[in-house]
């Protein structure tokens, strides 16, 4: 199964069903068991950088509530469908299969495009996630999510997130969740222009994905685009300081996942979270090498006149 299967285009019917009129049903349970912080972890990725293969591990290894392809089919219910999504899916096992994203299954972790869109107007593209502070819809909207999160996460069980238009919108993160628990996933540049690269050819593409405000989408070759794309997203992960951001870097998700999890369960709970890795987890998992050939000798040189005009990316990792 995947985006363009029967299934997930009948789910995409459901979805634009006014859920919404069934919104007062949820209202008693956001009234009386709120909590009063945010129990949220947020994964920050650009694409094709392992950000599913770490939204899946992070799933896979805690317990804890995270927005399912069954929950993100109710979006507009977004506590009744968390809730519901958190006692089917409670014992969720990942196979760490994914196409190009997306995972299969009512369980499987889902980006949630619709969800993020709808309650706090983050999407794809940069320049359509601004000016929308006169919104007072979407205000009452994030105020209703916020209140959402606070509610479903606990700290042994807090909820997480792997939306890749987050990284477009972090002011709007900060924000709306400003005590959550921010994960920052690494790849090495040129890998991961690589990967968007050989993904944009497959499926046909023009663009592919997040669009960064920067990139200029017209008169520019691809291996200028796909090297721009992910230095600017890389540039907005190395501008994000703070004690509750972290840093991880898939080639050691690849290596050591269990040291990764490991890294990041004492991180979150030296802020009070209570979290216990609950599933035996892989080795390791197969990492595809760079192999040195043209495409890699161009995105190289782009990456290289990026860096002499804009500065060098970090590409932080805090632990080694």
């Amino acid at each position: 199964m995947n985006r363009s299967s029967l299934t997930v285009k009948v789910a995409r019917l459901v979805q634009r069903f006014p859920f919404s009129i069934f919104r007062f049903l949820e209202w008693p349970f956001l009234f009386f068991s709120q909590e009063k912080k945010y129990n949220f972890i947020i994964l920050l990725a650009p694409p094709r950088s392992g950000s599913t293969l770490a939204y899946q591990l992070l799933c896979h290894a805690f317990e804890s509530h995270y927005l399912s392809n069954f929950s993100h089919l109710f979006y507009k219910l977004p506590y009744l469908g968390g809730w519901f999504s958190g006692k089917s899916c409670n014992n969720y096992s990942s196979d760490f299969s994914s196409n190009q994203g997306f995972v299969r299954g009512v369980c499987g972790p889902a980006e949630g495009l619709h969800f993020w869109r709808y309650w706090i107007g983050c999407g794809l593209d940069e320049s359509e996630n601004k000016n929308d502070e006169e919104n007072l819809l979407l205000q009452k909207r994030k105020s209703y999510i916020q209140s959402v999160i606070k509610t479903l996460g606990k700290p042994d069980k807090p909820v997480i997130a792997g939306y890749l238009g987050h990284l477009v919108c972090i002011d709007k993160i900060k924000l709306t969740f400003p005590s959550a628990i921010i994960v920052k996933l690494y790849r090495d540049p040129v890998e991961n222009a690589l990967s968007i690269l050989e993904s944009k050819r497959k499926i046909d593409s023009e663009w592919f994905s997040v669009v960064p405000e920067e990139c200029d989408l017209e008169d520019i070759n691809e291996y200028s685009q796909v090297a721009s794309q992910v230095y600017w997203l890389n540039k907005k992960m190395d501008k994000l300081k703070g004690e509750r951001v972290l840093s991880i870097n898939y080639e050691k998700i690849c290596e050591h996942p269990d040291k990764v999890i490991n890294h990041v369960a004492e991180f979150c709970n030296s802020f009070n979270f209570k979290m216990q890795i609950k599933s035996n987890l892989p080795e390791s998992f197969f990492r595809k090498q760079k192999v040195e050939n043209k495409d890699v000798a161009f995105l190289t040189e782009e990456f290289k006149k990026l860096e002499d005009r804009f500065g060098c990316l970090e590409n932080d990792s805090s632990w080694n």
